[in-house]
């Protein structure tokens, strides 16, 4: 019940900025859609403009209370000046994700931080995977709480089980591929890897490699 009176409330700001718009008559003061379905103080992500972007914002500032929009949300840069989780970590992703890869990679990753691009989404480039920020939203859509379990069926290249495990749910991923296998597995023990180890193999890298 109180969902639906607070998406009612929100839905009535949405139709009071559409009302305010037909009383514009110059093109040059048409707002932005984002102004449009969102209350100001809610800042969306650089590039956030897919037709089902902005959808899923919305659905995420309807069903997502605010602190749960910063620590959770998918689309969303900042809520009343407090950056949101998913923005402090594409903001600090590395250009060696991209660097030295092919003009098509790069910009794959580059122009796709927010999107593709960040957690360990990068380890490679598989084109069949699942738009990560859309995967996101939908668990919070569907009210998915940390603690939870979600099944993938043909998990891939693990897209859902990056992200469930990025929110706290825990997760089963199936798959027939080895290949797809083996680069979810990476991708998710990558999360949680030891930064000393880590830089230990990078910095033994040569040695390592020596068949």
């Amino acid at each position: 019940m109180d969902n639906r009176r607070t998406y009612t409330n929100r839905t009535s700001y949405v139709d009071s900025s559409y009302n305010q718009i037909t009383k514009t008559n110059s093109l040059l003061n048409l707002p932005k859609i984002s102004s449009i379905i969102l209350p100001k103080g809610f800042e969306l992500l650089p590039n956030t403009s897919e037709v089902f972007e902005l959808e899923l914002a919305f659905y995420e500032y309807n069903f997502l209370s605010k602190d749960e929009i910063i620590h959770r949300g998918a689309f969303f840069k900042s809520v009343e000046g407090i950056p949101t989780y998913h923005y402090l970590i594409c903001s600090n992703n590395s250009p060696l994700i991209w660097e030295g890869r092919s003009q098509i990679t790069r910009s794959y990753f580059k122009e796709g931080n927010f999107s593709t691009g960040y957690a360990t989404h990068g380890l490679f480039p598989y084109r069949g995977k699942f738009h990560p920020q859309l995967i996101k939203s939908i668990l919070n859509i569907l009210k998915i709480k940390p603690g939870d379990i979600v099944l993938d069926p043909m998990c891939g290249s693990g897209t859902l089980n990056i992200e469930a495990s990025i929110i706290g749910i825990n997760s089963i991923g199936i798959e027939k591929s080895p290949f797809c296998v083996l680069m979810s597995k990476v991708k998710q023990e990558a999360l949680k890897v030891n930064n000393t180890i880590l830089s230990s193999i990078i910095k033994n890298s040569e040695k390592n490699m020596i068949f």
